[in-house]
Order: C-alpha cells, then structure tokens, then sequence
C-alpha cells in the first residue's frame, strides 16, 4: 500500500510548484498574449486559455475546465493520482538545480507557439 501524502505536502506541491513551469515542464505548446501565458489545453485541445499565476492555476475557457498542477499532470499524461503528485515531486527536485532549471528553460523554448 502506497503512503499517504499529507495534506500540508500536498497544499506545498500544488502551491510553490508554478503552473507556467509545470506547463513547460509538461511540453504543452504555450504563447504570451498581452503578457498572458496561453497554453493548449490538455483536455480539449483549445487554446482559449489562461494562467493566473498568483493562485497558481489555469483555465481552459472552451471546455470550461480548471486545472491545478496535479489536474494538469493526471490530464496530460493519464497519470491516476498518486503516480501525478511522486512526477510533479521529482520535477520540483529537479527544478532546485542549475541544471534542472536550464532544461526547464530550454522545453519551454522548444514548445512556444508563434
């Protein structure tokens, strides 16, 4: 049986984990418009979206649908729950390293929209 993840790790993680970086981190195909991060929706393919980064969460307006970082992962990739949060935990390790944070950047160049 899997460990249970306390509710405070659980409020960290979805929290101090920033949706733009878990969306780069994701490989979603992204664009700024009028200093917005505008992502393709995981669920329905649209790109009328929004971020709002200071309650860390996303929006896909054609599908009516929020995500946090845990709903964009199970979303994305299928991952069930738990299988989300242990990724989302291994990229915000990853995130804390110089090298991590370039690879990060370099995603997030590759998956620009024009």
């Amino acid at each position: 049986m899997s460990q249970r993840i306390s509710p405070e790790a659980l409020r960290a993680l979805r929290n101090e984990l920033g949706i733009n970086s878990v969306i780069h981190a994701l490989q979603i195909p992204w664009r700024r418009d009028d200093m917005k991060l505008r992502f393709i929706c995981p669920q329905c393919n649209g790109l009328d979206t929004s971020v709002h980064t200071e309650a860390n969460l996303a929006r896909c307006f054609s599908c009516h649908r929020n995500f946090n970082s845990i709903d964009l992962v199970m979303t994305k990739k299928g991952y069930p729950f738990r299988k989300s949060v242990d990724w989302l935990e291994a990229v915000r390790r990853i995130l804390q390293t110089e090298d991590g944070r370039s690879l990060l950047d370099h995603q997030a160049s590759r998956t620009r929209l024009k």
